[in-house]
């Protein structure tokens, strides 16, 4: 069977971090090997670890996110395929089992897909879908259990909170972008490997349990200002040039489907009030950032024109969303 190594992203994550490696050992399928990245947590995420000798341990000096956390810990990685974790989810039993499987099928295929769960009820998500601006959200987000196959897909895109990437595909096309520090660096690299002509399938069977947006909150100024800039990132080096150009309009689109939702959402209405700061000017501070890393992204664009940027597989009709499910 392929061998699997499994890597956990971790920053102050004592509470979640000790139940996500009591799942994976209590699998009825273990890894070949586990490697936790630390990045420079200041809470007892190290002392916790002692007590699991077997456990490969890449400590950061600084917290690098998600994208450079990961990029620390993949020369760890000695096995075909690597399996990415957040410290907050939890592997269903027989999640590595099926995991196993589904890489004896399609040996082809660079990434996979979870059936990644809120609880025993909700589904969180069954692959990402990318909208036209760049956009991307987990699909079948809060459908129930019940009714998740009605939104399965043979090709998806997968999520970076529980990801299987095959390790001869990472040394190809190359780890995560640095620059995006967290949200969208899955996205981004799972259109790059469609570039470069890997393809990418959902285990609808591997079921994986995740306590949503845990590091920065389901609603926070650094979510907003991460996924609001990286999104124009991923547009710029890996859609085609027509949909770069209309990123303006699309954009403008998406705000106004926002600013409906954000009526509509009683959540959303108190975090707009809080005392925290303007998520208005932080959108603002994101839009800025993203112009001065304009030249780097098209650099980045430029390599991946060089492979296959027209689009030959329709990523957008197989992979879309439309605007208003961003905000539901």
């Amino acid at each position: 069977m392929p061998s699997i190594s499994i890597v956990i992203i971790n920053w102050n994550g004592e509470n979640v971090l000790e139940n996500c490696l009591r799942s994976i050992y209590n699998n009825s399928v273990l890894p070949d090997e586990v490697i936790v990245v630390d990045n420079n947590s200041t809470d007892n995420s190290m002392q916790l670890l002692e007590e699991y000798k077997e456990v490969i341990i890449a400590q950061n000096s600084s917290n690098k996110g998600f994208s450079g956390g990961f990029n620390s810990g993949f020369p760890f990685v000695t096995s075909d395929y690597c399996f990415l974790l957040n410290n907050d989810t939890e592997l269903a039993s027989n999640c590595l089992e099926e995991i196993q499987k589904a890489l004896s099928v399609h040996p082809e295929a660079g990434m996979f897909s979870l059936q990644i769960r809120l609880n025993e009820e909700e589904i969180d998500s069954l692959g990402v879908g990318v909208a036209l601006d760049g956009m991307s959200k987990q699909i079948a987000h809060k459908v129930k259990v019940t009714d998740a196959q009605k939104f399965y897909r043979d090709e998806a895109l997968p999520s970076g909170c529980g990801a299987v990437y095959k390790s001869e595909m990472l040394r190809e096309i190359g780890l995560f972008d640095e620059r995006f520090f967290a949200y969208c660096e899955d996205t981004d690299l799972a259109l790059r490997a469609l570039n470069y002509g890997w393809k990418g399938y959902l285990i609808p069977d591997a079921v994986l349990y995740h306590l949503h947006s845990h590091s920065h909150g389901k609603y926070s100024l650094g979510k907003i200002f991460y996924v609001e800039r990286n999104h124009y990132f991923v547009a710029i080096k890996n859609f085609p040039l027509a949909l770069v150009l209309l990123l303006p309009i699309t954009t403008l689109v998406r705000f106004i489907v926002q600013t409906f939702s954000v009526i509509r959402n009683p959540d959303m209405r108190n975090f707009l009030d809080s005392e925290d700061g303007s998520p208005i000017l932080v959108t603002f501070k994101a839009i800025v950032s993203m112009i001065k890393h304009l030249p780097e992204m098209f650099e980045g664009r430029k390599k991946n024109v060089n492979k296959s940027i027209s689009y030959q597989n329709n990523v957008i009709q197989k992979h879309g969303i439309s605007f208003s499910s961003l905000f539901r």
